[in-house]
């Protein structure tokens, strides 16, 4: 009894997106390009930051000591 609702159901859930598509704008309504905003430089003293951070932890993680004994 299980199958034959499920069943009905997927079917009618499938079909609901179809139905419920948006209506198409007018052929005589003018389409307009997205407005352009200006994006200023970002500040250069960031990049710099962020390389060093970046440099920071790559070189600091080589120069941890693992943690292997002298018997390994």
């Amino acid at each position: 009894m299980k199958r034959p609702l499920s069943i009905a159901l997927t079917c009618l859930a499938c079909s609901m997106p179809a139905q419920a598509q948006p209506e198409e704008a007018p052929a005589d309504a003018p389409l307009l390009a997205p407005q352009v905003k200006e994006v200023g430089d970002p500040p250069t003293i960031w990049g710099y930051l962020i390389f060093a951070l970046l440099v920071g932890l790559a070189v600091g993680v080589n120069v941890m000591p693992s943690k292997r004994g002298h018997q390994d």
